[in-house]
């Protein structure tokens, strides 16, 4: 009996408009209906995770009280997408229907305020 070969992720780099140079994985095998979706939802992450840093550097007192402020309101549109995600993960591993595409659908809002979130910061 043939034992099938695990799926390999291969790396693709590319640059973006923004002239970072990035790598993405390839999963063989995986259907493109969700590789596409999921790309949909990457720079969702990446959007977090670049505000959070911009939030974390410029809430310090050095950069004075407007910065401060700004960075205060950023961290509470973050928090706000944690409990929008923490929301979608019980539902997850409650009632087990939570699709990439209803995934897809319910995190429509957040992802346009991290989106511009990102270009904020």
């Amino acid at each position: 009996q043939e034992v099938p070969e695990p799926h390999t992720p291969e790396r693709e780099s590319f640059m973006p408009a923004d002239g970072q140079n990035r790598s993405m994985r390839h999963l063989q095998g995986v259907i493109p209906s969700f590789s596409v979706l999921v790309e949909r939802l990457l720079p969702a992450a990446e959007s977090y995770v670049i505000s959070r840093q911009f939030c974390a550097a410029r809430e310090r007192h050095e950069y004075g009280t407007c910065s401060q402020a700004f960075a205060a309101a950023c961290r509470q549109l973050l928090d706000e997408f944690l409990v929008v995600v923490t929301q979608l993960e019980n539902e997850f591993l409650s009632q087990g229907g939570l699709t990439l595409q209803r995934l897809w659908y319910l995190l429509q809002p957040s992802l346009r305020t991290l989106q511009i979130l990102r270009g904020l910061c």
